[in-house]
């Protein structure tokens, strides 16, 4: 018994345990913009994964919100009888190659089924063109947010 004991630790160890829920998915990546108004969050705005905007966040621009602040919002659902995501999912907001935000997420419980992990960026008014990201294990889910001002 003792060796059967040090046997499983011992492939703990060395990385040989079963991965958690290896048939995890991502359900949908949204992003919802920040309404300081109401205090609240709006719709999803990636419609077929792409936001066009111009002027969004100011009064008289498209999302009429008075500040530049969004949630990324990914929605994972678990795969066969497991309970957790072992993960990591990894959330990424990305512009011209600079890293905006990231957050990264392991041991997701999903016991009800799904579960989601949330990103916040600030101040994206006039970012540019946004890449937001989610990734777990070989799913890619990537969304486009073009943030674009002018006169």
């Amino acid at each position: 018994m003792q060796r059967l004991v040090a046997a499983s630790s011992l492939l703990l160890l060395m990385g040989a345990a079963p991965a958690g829920n290896p048939n995890a998915r991502i359900t949908s990546l949204e992003v919802k913009f920040f309404d300081p108004e109401t205090a609240s969050f709006g719709p999803d705005v990636l419609k077929g994964g792409l936001y066009l905007g111009w002027n969004t966040f100011l009064a008289e621009g498209n999302g009429g919100y008075g500040r530049g602040d969004a949630l990324v919002l990914v929605n994972v659902a678990r795969g066969g009888d497991h309970f957790e995501i072992a993960g990591p999912l990894t959330i990424t907001a990305l512009t011209k190659n600079k890293l905006l935000a990231r957050r990264s997420f392991t041991r997701i419980d999903v016991s009800k089924g799904a579960a989601a992990r949330a990103l916040y960026l600030q101040d994206i008014g006039c970012a540019g063109k946004i890449e937001v990201r989610a990734k777990l294990g070989d799913q890619i889910e990537i969304g486009q947010l073009d943030m674009e001002c002018g006169e």
